[in-house]
């Protein structure tokens, strides 16, 4: 039966109370604190409900109290429902508002444990949610940092208590005590986004009392406010994300950066904005099953296997919740990699009227990815060439507006991080091929293709510099809006690390390089000029997104002629041997 062992807790914690002579000082603590600290209570609700584990055992323990927590829909809203992100909040009531914040954070996910001392590790029940680390210890906690370490890097939720212990009452008012850094800490090195939380509630005036005349003999006195709070209801506030990018900047070190969080927590209680710039939680994901409903709509362009079917989506306002479970996720997948908008979904007016491309898995009933194409001759003619999501970047020229009619643009590509390292993107372009084979008018593919802000400074001039040699275009057919443009310095210095003629080699010699970085060739790069012969793929130009993190954009002119025969055959010609498994599809250059 689990029970909460007084005896064992003193004797870890005051060994110098168990003499070897005589152990009756012990004892007699022992008596004294097992009354004040309801030890029989808890025991006897412990016995009771010894099958309960996690969530369950916490809902058992409210009820038993009649106790609960009240967040608004737009703040629960703000609770990221997958991905990394450290939590940090004031402790105020120094255990029920610990429990009341991991039920909220369960109720949107499973994958959250809250960092506790290794007193609270004696109740059983919630072991399965609690991750031990003692904030106040300043020896080597090996396995409880490798713990923690292990929960972010596997994306989970983690929460925090920065204090350490239980508010108290000053003359500002109930505060925490100084918050220490292990939550930053953590954050920093599993680049982690922080989500503030601010708890309210109170414990009894006799609790800080004694808590004024003595902090250890106080907190024996936090078992007996557990049932002080008995028909109580706490807020629980939810700030917006802290990205990585803001909370480590460089601009806020040490003991002022905790500070200022601290600061940010309690002004998010008080309903004010906080101190640190924020971004928009991603919304909450959309029911699978309203996504599978509305694709059975869509036209299916390729089976791949039993599981996974690739999809066109062509008239929008059949598939509202599929493009929202698009937009979302391509938020999701962009803040990954250092873009994104900071913004609830990924979404702009081109959602609308252009055509998605989506790769549906049926196994784990979700999007695995999507790709956005226009249709040039459609877009021309409602539109124009402003119609096009490249015109917001660059400028065409007359002589590529005369190309648009025969043209798609491809865009807005993501894959969800759990599919990188699969065929997805293949997939993808299967769907993309039997889009082509369908419309053997169309001559040219084009659309911007980003590098990712999480490639370093070096890295990514590097990477402009080696397309912009073997890849560039003497005719400037479009032009970036805002240009990017590499450092002189470093502009010399690549002119004379690429001196040579032989791609192969400088390819080599590019791969290497990123390497150095921890980096790769980036995926849609790879992918785009790997399709053609020689003179097929060509980047007309490089600009900056403001939109999307100042992240840089090439834009990439592809002509279909010129794609390998072994790529046609792979990702073209094999729609025609597979007729069976595709719809007649409705497009624009049906011949």
């Amino acid at each position: 039966m689990l029970q909460l062992d007084l005896n064992n807790i003193l004797r870890n914690k005051i060994p110098s109370l168990y003499g070897k002579k005589s152990s009756l000082p012990g004892k007699a603590v022992e008596a004294v604190l097992s009354s004040i600290m309801k030890v029989k209570r808890i025991n006897t609700f412990l016995a009771a409900h010894e099958g309960l584990e996690g969530h369950s055992f916490i809902d058992a323990l409210f009820e038993e109290l009649d106790f609960s927590y009240l967040t608004s829909s737009k703040d629960r809203e703000k609770i990221p429902s997958e991905g990394k992100v450290v939590i940090v909040s004031n402790h105020p009531l120094g255990g029920l508002d610990g429990l009341a914040l991991l039920k909220l954070v369960l109720e949107v996910r499973s994958d959250v444990k809250i960092v506790v001392n290794d007193i609270l590790l004696q109740i059983e029940n919630l072991k399965s949610l609690f991750l031990a680390y003692n904030l106040f210890d300043s020896g080597i906690q090996k396995e409880n940092i490798t713990a923690i370490d292990k929960a972010l890097k596997e994306e989970h939720a983690v929460i925090f208590f920065p204090s350490g212990e239980v508010s108290r009452l000053t003359l500002n008012g109930l505060q925490d005590t100084p918050w220490t850094r292990g939550a930053l800490h953590f954050a920093e090195k599993s680049r982690a986004p922080i989500l503030p939380v601010f708890i309210g509630g109170r414990n009894s005036l006799i609790f800080y009392a004694v808590s004024a005349l003595s902090k250890p003999l106080s907190m024996f006195l936090l078992p007996r406010e557990l049932f002080k709070q008995r028909g109580k209801t706490i807020p629980i506030k939810v700030g917006d994300l802290i990205p990585v990018r803001i909370m480590f900047s460089g601009l806020l070190k040490g003991k002022t950066l905790l500070k200022t969080l601290r600061k940010h927590v309690y002004l998010i209680g008080n309903n004010k904005k906080g101190i640190f710039v924020t971004e928009k939680n991603v919304i909450h994901p959309v029911d699978p099953l309203k996504i599978k409903r509305q694709l059975l709509a869509a036209t299916l362009l390729r089976k791949i296997g039993e599981k996974k079917k690739v999809y066109l989506l062509s008239n929008n306002k059949l598939f509202p919740d599929v493009i929202i479970e698009i937009a979302r996720l391509r938020e999701i997948t962009f803040r990954k990699i250092g873009e994104g908008t900071g913004k609830k979904l990924d979404s702009d007016p081109y959602d609308a009227y252009y055509n998605h491309i989506v790769l549906w898995d049926e196994e784990n009933l979700e999007i695995m990815g999507a790709y956005r194409i226009g249709v040039g001759s459609e877009i021309v003619d409602k539109y124009g060439a402003a119609g096009f999501y490249s015109s917001t970047l660059f400028n065409f020229t007359e002589q590529f507006q005369f190309h648009l009619p025969y043209s798609i643009e491809l865009g807005r590509s993501f894959i969800q991080s759990k599919y990188w390292n699969t065929n997805a993107l293949d997939y993808l372009w299967m769907g993309i091929g039997a889009f082509l084979a369908a419309n053997p008018r169309i001559q040219f593919l084009f659309g911007p293709v980003s590098v990712s802000n999480s490639f370093p400074l070096d890295a990514k001039e590097m990477i402009v510099h080696f397309y912009q040699k073997w890849y560039g275009n003497t005719y400037s057919l479009v032009m970036a809006k805002n240009k990017y443009r590499i450092r002189e310095e470093q502009l010399r210095n690549l002119s004379a690390i690429f001196n040579s003629n032989n791609y192969k080699e400088e390819l080599k010699l590019l791969k290497q390089n990123l390497r150095f970085f921890g980096m790769s060739v980036p995926p849609l790069y790879k992918q785009y000029t790997a399709l053609c012969e020689p003179g097929g793929a060509q980047f007309l130009d490089f600009g900056i997104d403001p939109d999307f993190q100042s992240c840089i954009d090439g834009f990439i002119l592809i002509d279909i002629d010129l794609i390998k025969y072994s790529k046609k055959e792979k990702y073209i010609y094999s729609n025609l041997l597979f007729k069976e498994d595709i719809q007649e599809p409705q497009f624009a250059y049906q011949t």
